[in-house]
């Protein structure tokens, strides 16, 4: 007794339709995985994006930030505020940010080395005050050219006392660029 031609069929109909649904979720599933490579690729492209763009708004809104804080002090100076004034309610606000950032977290804000953090507040004040002077006695436009030189001033200070390999490009790229300052002034 051997299997009917139907019986026959059907187990080879059976096996060939077991060995299509497994060919058919091998299928899915690298089509799963393959869309999940991909929703992947394009979830990190637009996280970048978001990143970039954030980065920008950032950037842009402390320009504003900048340019807002420019214009108060002309308008101070304008009004006769001195200027040990300015920087001094400049400063305040950053001292009681930091005072309360320490507190909240419990951290000791002395310095490790207090003859160059002295050093440092030292520098830090004088480069405001002047900056603040600048701003309160040249055209703002003027005074914010200035103020975006100082990457010219600390490269220049780089190549001829810090050490810093003065090749002629880079040498080069300063005088431009104090060239360009100049052409805007």
């Amino acid at each position: 007794m051997g299997l009917a031609p139907d019986a026959l069929g059907g187990v080879a109909i059976r096996h060939i339709l077991h060995r299509l649904l497994a060919l058919l979720r091998l299928t899915f599933c690298l089509k799963i995985k393959n869309f999940r490579r991909q929703y992947s690729i394009a979830f990190n492209v637009l996280s970048e994006l978001y990143r970039a763009i954030m980065q920008s708004l950032w950037m842009i809104l402390a320009c504003a930030a900048f340019a807002i804080m420019g214009a108060c002090i002309k308008l101070a100076a304008g009004f006769g505020v001195p200027l040990a004034q300015i920087v001094l309610f400049r400063g305040i606000p950053s001292v009681l940010l930091l005072l309360g950032w320490a507190i909240v977290t419990r951290r000791r804000i002395l310095p490790s080395h207090p003859k160059k953090h002295i050093w440092r507040n030292v520098s830090g004040i004088t480069a405001m005050w002047m900056g603040f002077y600048a701003l309160s006695h040249l055209p703002l436009p003027t005074a914010t050219s200035l103020n975006y030189t100082s990457p010219l001033f600390i490269t220049g200070y780089m190549l001829l006392w810090g050490g810093a390999r003065g090749d002629y490009v880079r040498v080069l790229a300063v005088v431009m660029g104090f060239a360009g300052v100049l052409g805007i002034l």
